[in-house]
């Protein structure tokens, strides 16, 4: 579970020619001797021993304000886990099931649950550490700095309150966007809709020659597309994730038809 150390490492074994050499592949070839080996130790740890930590962080939110934070917990956080919970559920049911179906979701599965469980973990150990009480005890010291000069207490105090109101307003448009990209573009019946721009492209333009083109690469890329997919769970995965999209964005930000739908009874 998430916040978690983990030590990921891969292993390869090397090999040389008779002399040692870098060489083409060869049934001849032997796993290479190097000049020199990181010694492993198996006596364990003391105090005070040497330790190095080597790595390459994607990115990080450890300077992120108070309001990104209220943010990501409000927001962003809620419908990522709710899109996930969602799709996973509907694959467990069908995965406990039928055997080969399992089999086939599998690594689906694992990679939607660990991306589920990280945004599960992050938000509990945000609130359990009141790392927004702490974001706002730092930038109330912030304030205090800066208020003693006119000039800067202007610029800064206009940045802090672009930053405030930038969040309030992605708020309002995440949320649609999130739930669209992440929800549904992930999903076969989705994406097969999504190839279908180029029909509508010829069509517009009354091209029959390009029609006809766009129209037999569309049919050629679906039995590719579905080779892997379970029916069921794609159609259950489209109706929960247009569930909660429906629910939970504004009707002026709905298509007509699902305007006309009516609202569904959960909200993220």
């Amino acid at each position: 579970m998430w916040p978690r150390h983990t030590g990921d490492f891969t292993v390869f074994r090397i090999y040389a020619d008779s002399a040692n050499n870098p060489a083409k592949y060869s049934t001849k070839n032997i796993p290479l001797k190097p000049a020199y080996h990181l010694p492993i130790s198996l006596k364990g740890i003391k105090k005070n021993d040497f330790a190095m930590v080597w790595g390459y962080p994607g990115n990080t939110s450890r300077y992120l304000t108070s309001y990104g934070i209220e943010f990501n917990l409000a927001v962003l956080y809620p419908t990522i886990t709710a899109i996930f919970g969602k799709e996973l559920d509907v694959m467990k049911e069908r995965m406990d099931a039928d055997k080969a179906v399992k089999i086939a979701y599998a690594g689906n599965y694992a990679q939607i649950a660990n991306t589920w469980k990280n945004f599960i973990g992050q938000s509990k150990m945000l609130k359990r550490n009141k790392v927004e009480d702490k974001k706002k005890e730092i930038e109330k010291a912030f304030v205090n700095w800066y208020s003693k000069d006119p000039a800067l207490q202007k610029k800064v105090w206009e940045c802090s309150r672009k930053s405030e109101t930038g969040l309030c307003r992605t708020g309002q448009g995440l949320r649609p966007h999130v739930l669209f990209f992440l929800g549904g573009s992930s999903l076969g019946i989705v994406q097969v809709a999504n190839r279908s721009s180029a029909i509508s492209e010829a069509y517009e333009k009354k091209d029959k020659d390009a029609l006809a083109k766009a129209i037999e690469a569309y049919r050629s890329t679906i039995p590719e597309m579905f080779k892997d997919k379970d029916q069921a769970i794609e159609k259950k995965q489209f109706a929960e994730i247009l569930n909660l999209y429906v629910k939970n964005v504004a009707p002026e930000d709905q298509p007509g038809s699902s305007r006309k739908s009516g609202k569904s009874s959960e909200t993220i």
